[in-house]
């Protein structure tokens, strides 16, 4: 019974995880990749196939926060509409279906690992499959080959997704459907290739696909976020084996690599390289100007109406009737007032803590260091509220928890 239970678990994991590479649709307005169909069976084997994980604190303490988010997005969307919308009942906050489904594929996954439903080996090929498929359709999008072409328009998101992969200035969005969403992932895949991979070729191929994948996103945040990162993992490195000679290989590496890097582009991909120096020349045009500080104008003019906001928000059916807020904090913050920071930011705070205690291993730091990376990049778009590609990010790092806790690691 058990042996034909772990085998449905795996073929509904694999079939969520590669979910990652399909077309998003909407059912009712409700936008979603098939890994969110497939995910509920799943979880309905999961608890079924086990026993204990329930009782371990971490989790209690997962889905207890789990359960108080969806008090605060329902009581602060509920009087968000009241007091300034045309409601005079509740509102469900339809957007919670998001955030608690990253709590639950963490769980499933952990799961997954802790009983080796899926080997270790497995799942990193598989995760290598996934990643290199999608950056190799990233490339043939910006090669233009006319089939995929045709195939992206299936992708993407809005019509404002079509008309930038159409334009001259050609920026992809790979199989996200999004152009940010597509440049946090080809970030988190450079980090992912950097911290997991041994040198070989497959390595290196990974690490010039995602840059490539990068650079033709023209995020300003990414590259911020992924140099960031970049900096505090050879730091961390350096901490962790009391090393400090290795500080001067790693910035040697990092000049040269910075060298090559701009020598390439510049060679290959001139026009793009100058559209990104310029995109840098105006980014505190964008940030302090135009773009997020209109944003920020525009829902703060409503937001400081009453002080009570500033403790459960306004909700986000009045942020969405006002303007658009790309900034994940203070979309959280006008959203859901200071307790929904705290609780939201409590689960990212308690999968760091438990990802501490494995500081021995590859796992942990891609843990620590690829949130970290989404943090800083949240402060241009999306990390906990990314709707349709954010699952597989969770996958993965509630995959590798389990093996901090239970499995035979690489030190």
């Amino acid at each position: 019974m058990v042996l034909e239970i772990n085998r449905l678990i795996k073929y509904l994991a694999f079939i969520v995880i590669f979910s990652f590479l399909l077309p998003a649709f909407k059912i009712g307005g409700f936008g979603m990749k098939p890994d969110l169909i497939f995910l509920f069976p799943l979880l309905l084997l999961v608890l079924i196939r086990d026993t204990s994980i329930k009782k371990q604190s971490f989790f209690l303490k997962i889905f207890s926060i789990s359960f108080l988010v969806f008090i605060s997005m329902f009581l602060s969307d509920t009087f968000g509409v009241i007091n300034y919308g045309n409601s005079s009942g509740a509102y469900f906050p339809t957007e919670y279906i998001h955030f608690v489904n990253k709590v639950l594929i963490l769980y499933v996954f952990y799961v997954i690992g802790k009983n080796n439903i899926i080997s270790n080996k497995a799942f990193s090929n598989v995760i290598t499959v996934i990643f290199f498929s999608s950056l190799i359709f990233g490339l043939f999008q910006i090669i233009g080959i006319s089939f995929i072409t045709g195939l992206s328009d299936k992708y993407a998101l809005t019509e404002n997704q079509i008309s930038k992969i159409s334009s001259t200035n050609l920026r992809i969005f790979s199989v996200t459907g999004n152009i940010l969403t597509w440049a946090g992932w080809s970030g988190f895949i450079f980090l992912y290739t950097v911290i997991i991979y041994k040198n070989s070729i497959l390595k290196w191929v990974m690490l010039l696909l995602s840059l490539v994948n990068l650079l033709f996103t023209s995020s300003r945040g990414a590259l911020i976020a992924l140099a960031v990162s970049l900096l505090f993992y050879f730091m961390f490195k350096v901490y962790k084996t009391r090393k400090f000679s290795n500080l001067l290989k790693y910035i040697f590496i990092s000049f040269i690599s910075l060298f090559i890097i701009g020598w390439a582009s510049f060679s290959f991909f001139e026009e793009r390289t100058i559209l990104f120096i310029d995109r840098f020349y105006f980014l505190n045009d964008a940030i302090f100007v135009s773009g997020r500080n209109t944003q920020l104008k525009n829902i703060k003019e409503v937001f400081d109406t009453d002080i009570w906001n500033y403790f459960i928000g306004i909700g986000k059916p009045v942020i969405d009737s006002i303007d658009l807020m790309e900034i994940e904090f203070l979309f959280i913050l006008f959203g859901y007032g200071i307790v929904g920071v705290i609780l939201q930011y409590s689960y990212v705070l308690l999968v760091l803590k438990k990802a501490l205690l494995g500081l021995k291993t590859i796992y942990s730091e891609l843990i620590i260091i690829g949130v970290l990376f989404y943090l800083i990049y949240s402060a241009g778009y999306f990390f906990l509220r990314e709707i349709y590609s954010g699952l597989l990010f969770w996958a993965i790092i509630g995959y590798f928890l389990s093996k901090i806790d239970y499995g035979k690691y690489e030190k």
